[in-house]
């Protein structure tokens, strides 16, 4: 059976998704709406302070753009081992919107909130994943996206 899976960080990466779980039959633009994108997640990188990953939080005001991938559920249990479920982050369902409008429900992934500090920066390397859905994601979250500043500036 296929479930959906919205990613809203590095693994919008295609070739990063390919790696992880092996080839998945879509890839589709989406939003969260009333989310907000967030670098909260902890994360040791050698010789980078206050690293980020990302996460999302709830807020009226603001959506998340990402992609939306069909899986299987072994792809998606390969994804649990990667982004270290339960402890590190979490499946959680979420209402995503596609280009036309249309509603659908996935699952994504959300940062345990003990592993999760303020006034975090995601590394350099880890953002480059974002930016390898630009053949998806809007010239404005692409734009909102240059201007994140790294923790290793």
């Amino acid at each position: 059976m296929a479930l959906l899976y919205f990613s809203y960080g590095s693994n919008m990466d295609a070739a990063r998704m390919r790696r992880r779980c092996g080839p998945m039959p879509s890839r589709r633009w989406a939003v969260a709406h009333k989310h907000r994108l967030h670098f909260a997640k902890r994360v040791d990188v050698p010789g980078i302070a206050n690293a980020g990953f990302a996460t999302l939080r709830p807020d009226d005001t603001a959506r998340t753009e990402g992609v939306v991938y069909e899986v299987s559920e072994a792809q998606l249990a390969a994804m649990d081992a990667h982004e270290g479920a339960p402890e590190h982050y979490a499946r959680h369902p979420i209402t995503l919107r596609l280009t036309d409008g249309t509603p659908i429900e996935a699952v994504t992934y959300l940062a345990n909130p003990a592993r999760c500090a303020d006034n975090l920066k995601p590394p350099r390397f880890y953002l480059y994943h974002f930016h390898q859905a630009s053949d998806l994601l809007s010239p404005g979250w692409l734009a909102w996206l240059r201007g994140v500043e790294t923790a290793d500036v």
